[in-house]
């Protein structure tokens, strides 16, 4: 019940003014429902007794009245139920969930694979709607028939009232027992199926190598295996539940003989008139069909609750990087950055007590150790070494996407976990090695980072950035320029054309910091050299940080920073690091022997 009070206050309690009023209006049915076998008791009576013709045409007047009464609320519940409930909680729904996600860290995002977190939200998405749902139509009108029926059976005849509370409480208390037991294998069995669904998505990421490799008949046997470990728990779920709720479901029927015999003693007693016997054998009818769906509703709740309770628990990470309430929030930033003995481990990674009793990184795991550098405003700064040595951490630290264990990274002078994070990321274009595109135009993904509409965006503003990320004759040549759609991940675009497009994006915003994360790795020389030319013009003026294996690119930084096995071990401008620091020389050594 924890998780249903949990998402009651976090996704119904807005709604809960139309939820009364559907309930008002199940009740005003069921009220209706519960008239209608009344009146047909009295016209069977009116049978039996040959009474007036003019009442026997009231009371078949009454009951095709009121059918057409509870046709017309029917309708009306609908249409209300779907403008004020269903679809205003949908939209409830989708923002409080990405509200939530985007409140995470991105060392959170990476901790969690994206293929388990979309099955996570769309079977929790679900739960939280089929959870209302299964309230407000199914439990309410079952409560409030079976209260009304048996308050109406106890005040006209005490033996079929206690007929129906015997019955029905021994399927209720059965049907709770039985489900209890099935509560934790349903558990275990979503998170089997997100981990079915990571595997079947990786599969259907990676298609190209699959084809490639002509590894097809592999990869359609172990999507089929991982399958079918999810059928073969299934069915050691519900295949001995489904023996045991059958027993369960003989009360009902049994309950319906205990009714009809209570019925026929009354009769035959002259205790009861056959019209009212009728009525009560209607009214029983009715709820005991409610309660024996008590058994399939209640299974339906468990499979809700446990999606839901693993899409609860995904909402409710508490974000491990925030902004404090009195952050620091610049217009603008000169680009004065400093490290000062920074060191950083990835979430999840061991550590090692220290001497002094401090908390280390363990050496292996690290990805920054003691880091101290500085940068000015205005220069254009790079950070070379080995794969693995730290480089991108820098970067991943300066954009908050972990804090470090140990020392402090400033930004003109404040602490940037006294920044407002938005504000500060908002201020720096970034762009990476593997850029992100949309499958829209390209004007909708250069102007992503403006946060405004794309056509908001002059055409001035996108030319300027068009034209110093080397893109304009390109652009010329699209079919409708900028509104041009460049398909799934830019594949109407070339590597070095979806990489000078992240350069644009970066630009649009006029940032006061660039960093170009590995840009050019995967490009060949006539991209490298455009996009080269592209990051020196965009650099002007502003505070740069280029990351590269390709030292061509960078060798004409201000300043270059050697980073090895997480420290930076030397710095200064390539001249000078040829002279005095062995592995930059050994870099550089080796890449012109390749080149």
């Amino acid at each position: 019940m924890g998780e249903l009070k949990q998402h009651f206050r976090l996704f119904y309690r807005p709604f809960l003014a139309p939820m009364s009023v559907i309930i008002a209006i199940i009740a005003v049915e069921n009220s209706i429902g519960l008239s209608i076998p009344w009146l047909l008791g009295r016209l069977v009576d009116w049978m039996h007794a040959r009474g007036d013709m003019r009442d026997a045409m009231m009371l078949a007047t009454s009951i095709a009245f009121l059918w057409m009464v509870l046709n017309y609320l029917g309708n009306f519940r609908w249409r209300f139920n779907l403008i004020r409930l269903v679809q205003p909680l949908r939209l409830h729904v989708m923002r409080v969930t990405m509200e939530r996600l985007t409140k995470l860290s991105l060392a959170q995002h990476l901790d969690k694979h994206s293929g388990v977190k979309q099955s996570v939200i769309a079977e929790g998405q679900d739960a939280v709607r089929s959870l209302m749902d299964a309230m407000v139509f199914q439990i309410s009108p079952l409560v409030i028939e079976c209260v009304a029926v048996i308050c109406l059976l106890a005040w006209a005849n005490g033996m079929m009232a206690g007929v129906v509370i015997a019955g029905a409480s021994i399927f209720v208390f059965w049907a709770r027992a039985l489900n209890r037991t099935i509560a934790e294998p349903l558990r275990e069995l979503k998170e089997e199926g997100h981990r079915e669904s990571k595997f079947r998505n990786d599969v259907m990421r990676n298609m190209e190598l699959v084809l490639l490799t002509a590894q097809e008949p592999r990869a359609v046997n172990e999507t089929q295996s991982s399958y079918a470990r999810i059928q073969q728990q299934h069915r050691n779920i519900w295949i001995p539940y489904s023996l045991d709720a059958t027993s369960r479901d003989n009360t009902p029927p049994l309950t319906r003989l205990g009714v009809y015999l209570a019925g026929i003693w009354l009769v035959w007693n002259d205790a009861a008139s056959v019209g009212s016997v009728l009525t009560w054998w209607i009214w029983t009818a009715d709820v005991l069909n409610r309660v024996g769906n008590i058994g399939w509703i209640w299974r339906d709740i468990m499979e809700y609750i446990a999606s839901a309770r693993v899409f609860g628990d995904l909402l409710n990470t508490e974000p491990q990087i925030t902004s404090p309430p009195d952050a620091v929030r610049p217009e603008r930033f000169a680009g004065r950055i400093a490290f000062r003995d920074v060191w950083l481990t990835y979430s999840g990674h061991e550590r090692e007590s220290a001497d002094d009793g401090t908390a280390h990184p363990v050496s292996r795991n690290a990805s920054l150790r003691g880091v101290d550098l500085a940068i000015e405003p205005g220069q254009r700064v790079a950070f070379v070494g080995p794969s693995g040595a730290g480089k991108s951490s820098i970067v991943y630290t300066l954009m908050r996407g972990q804090d470090p264990e140990r020392g402090t990274v400033t930004v003109d002078g404040h602490d940037l976990r006294r920044l407002d994070i938005r504000q500060w990321r908002s201020r720096v274009g970034i762009v990476p090695q593997t850029v992100h595109l949309f499958d829209k135009s390209l004007r909708y993904n250069i102007c992503w980072a403006t946060g405004k509409d794309p056509y908001e965006v002059p055409d001035a503003d996108l030319d300027r950035v068009i034209a110093m990320a080397c893109l304009t004759e390109r652009v010329s040549s699209l079919p409708y320029g900028y509104d041009t759609i460049i398909g799934e991940r830019g594949v109407k675009l070339s590597g070095g054309e979806r990489q000078r497009v992240g350069i644009a994006r970066a630009l649009i915003s006029d940032p006061d910091v660039l960093v170009f994360d590995e840009a050019t790795s995967s490009l060949d020389a006539e991209n490298e050299h455009l996009i080269h030319d592209a990051i020196r013009t965009a650099s002007r003026g502003r505070t740069t940080i280029l990351i590269a294996h390709r030292l061509s690119t960078v060798a004409d930084a201000d300043r270059i920073f050697v980073v090895d096995e997480g420290r930076v071990v030397h710095a200064g401008p390539h001249a000078e690091l040829l002279s005095v620091s062995p592995l930059y020389r050994s870099l550089v050594q080796r890449q012109n022997k390749v080149f």
